[in-house]
């Protein structure tokens, strides 16, 4: 089969610090593609990371972030003419964003495999087939004295802190919930 016959899709990531993972599951998703005859390429999108922009004037770019991906996802399948896409999300403002391309959407099925959760979804905007596959969210930590920690702990840490009068030994706990609460890439695990 020709290139010129051969279906042309698109594999696309968000990558922030907490989803620097989606890159490789996003060239996963690509080989695929090649190995079922498929012509993929991947191209990223901005994001705008709610941890890195928190109390900060950052933070008013956070909500609409979301229409900004969308924009960037439906140009880049629009303008180069895809066949259909593969998008790999992994966070609160990500997913929408990918999602929000496809807006009249009329027909998704959601099946779950491996504990992964895949959704088939019509690109409505363009209509073209579309598949979303969740980057997953982050791992549960722990440190001595905390068994389970999530993003929540890493929040609560410091009011603990200020709670317990600053002292060495409250800021050596908050230190080590903070360092482990997040053990490695995915969404916010407190929050999506």
């Amino acid at each position: 089969m020709s290139l010129i016959h051969s279906a042309f899709l698109r594999a696309t990531k968000v990558s922030l610090s907490c989803n620097r993972h989606l890159l490789g599951l996003g060239q996963r998703a690509k080989a695929s593609l090649s190995n079922a005859g498929i012509i993929g390429y991947q191209f990223g999108t901005v994001g705008v990371s709610d941890g890195i922009s928190m109390g900060t004037r950052g933070m008013s770019y956070s909500l609409q972030s979301r229409d900004l991906i969308a924009d960037q996802v439906e140009t880049a399948a629009g303008g180069h003419w895809l066949d259909g896409m593969v998008v790999v999300p992994g966070c609160d403002k990500n997913m929408p964003g990918v999602l929000m391309a496809r807006t009249s959407l009329s027909i998704y099925l959601t099946f779950f495999q491996h504990n992964v959760v895949t959704k088939l979804i019509l690109v409505g905007r363009l209509n073209r087939p579309g598949l979303m596959i969740y980057g997953g969210t982050i791992r549960p930590g722990s440190c001595e004295g905390a068994p389970q920690l999530d993003i929540v702990s890493a929040f609560q840490s410091y009011g603990k802190y200020l709670q317990d009068g600053q002292t060495s030994e409250a800021e050596k706990e908050r230190y080590l919930t903070v360092r482990h609460a997040c053990p490695g890439p995915g969404a916010c695990g407190g929050v999506c």
